[in-house]
């Protein structure tokens, strides 16, 4: 009788083992949370479970695994207010499968897009799956050798570096910074 905690339970599960690095596990777990998601008709919870499957997809190097399931993820759920931000997660791991298989162009105009979607960040969640869009598509855009666009997304970077101290965005800051420098000749 307890599906929808059952359901956050996996997905939350599946989160923390994809953050731990056992991709694997997470994957398992998302598509748990699918399941439960889709026996109590819960359209969020379901993309919910499809964009952490993107990520799970992503950790494993499934790289085209997860452009497929973002491309689901976004056709499905494209047209429903309450999940944007949600396809706008599964949108920016495609943008960083799409790079890591050097798809510039790809990588490029899904990390726009998602950016577009996250907006003006409201809470440490928002700014640090931000800052992960932008540094997606400031490495598209050296790919592609847009210097404008270089440097319009690592003055954002750089603006948003102090908002909160947390290490992931330290981290994400300080690639994003490493790969400015090697693209400006800075080495």
């Amino acid at each position: 009788d307890l599906l929808p905690e059952l359901r956050r339970a996996c997905s939350i599960y599946g989160v923390l083992n994809i953050e731990a690095g056992a991709p694997a596990r997470g994957l398992e777990y998302a598509i748990k949370a699918a399941e439960i998601g889709r026996q109590i008709d819960d359209q969020m919870a379901i993309a919910a479970a499809w964009s952490n499957m993107t990520g799970a997809l992503f950790g494993m190097g499934l790289y085209r695994e997860t452009i497929a399931v973002a491309l689901r993820t976004m056709r499905q759920f494209k047209d429903d207010a309450r999940c944007a931000v949600i396809v706008a997660s599964a949108r920016t791991n495609l943008a960083s499968a799409a790079l890591a298989l050097s798809h510039y162009a790809l990588a490029s105009d899904s990390a726009r897009d998602s950016v577009a979607v996250l907006g003006v960040p409201r809470d440490a969640m928002g700014i640090l799956n931000r800052v992960i869009a932008e540094s997606v598509w400031m490495k598209a855009a050296i790919g592609l050798d847009q210097r404008e666009v270089v440097d319009d997304r690592i003055a954002f970077l750089r603006g948003m570096s102090g908002a909160f101290k947390s290490p992931r965005l330290q981290l994400n800051h300080l690639l994003a910074e490493a790969a400015y420098e090697s693209y400006a000749g800075d080495l």
